[in-house]
């Protein structure tokens, strides 16, 4: 065999090597790929599932907590104010804990709805923060009409999302169904949803 025949087998050798090499790596990052997608869904999907869990307890509790709110203030309604309401806090700040980073590989054109879920839980936290200084302050658990369709809005979002997670594909698209409930939380929610909207 000449030279220039050697140097042509040899070189079609390597480049044949390094294709097969090149493949098993791009098979290698399309599966890796695969499994940190899965892996991120499954995260994205248990934070949702953990708070669905403790939003409908807050549910739970905050509907007691207006109901026995709306009487008279003696020593054992208080106590039982008192006990609903820290319930409440609690499950708030384990929600607000729940939200976590969540990658935008697996959600796609759906980025924005877990955006926009992860905003209302922010709100939500903010409207019963408020509450509790307030109480704090004045040293009693009454409600105004205004405080009281905000809670009763919480109450709604926290029941309409532990009825979808099961039967969603999708649950972050559950932020579609809030709407009216946001509107009344936060004013400033419409004007949110423009600018996502306009994007």
């Amino acid at each position: 065999m000449s030279y220039s025949n050697k140097v042509k087998t040899n070189f079609t050798l390597i480049l044949g090597i390094l294709l097969v090499i090149s493949m098993g790596y791009n098979l290698f990052m399309h599966q890796k790929y695969k499994n940190v997608i899965i892996h991120d869904q499954e995260n994205g999907e248990a934070r949702l599932g953990l708070i669905s869990d403790y939003g409908i307890n807050l549910a739970d509790n905050l509907e007691q907590f207006i109901k026995h709110a709306s009487g008279s203030e003696d020593n054992e309604t208080k106590s039982k104010l008192d006990s609903f309401w820290r319930i409440v806090l609690g499950d708030n700040k384990s929600i607000i804990l729940s939200i976590g980073p969540t990658s935008p590989l697996f959600l796609e054109d759906r980025a924005p709805k877990w955006g926009l879920l992860s905003y209302s839980f922010f709100r939500i936290d903010g409207v019963i923060t408020n509450l509790n200084l307030l109480f704090l302050e004045k040293g009693s658990y009454a409600l105004t009409d205004e405080d009281k369709e905000k809670l009763e809005a919480v109450i709604s979002v926290f029941r309409k999302i532990h009825n979808e997670m099961d039967k969603a594909k999708y649950p972050e698209l559950i932020i579609d169904s809030l709407t009216e409930e946001m509107m009344i939380i936060d004013p400033l929610y419409g004007k949110t949803l423009e600018r996502i909207n306009s994007h």
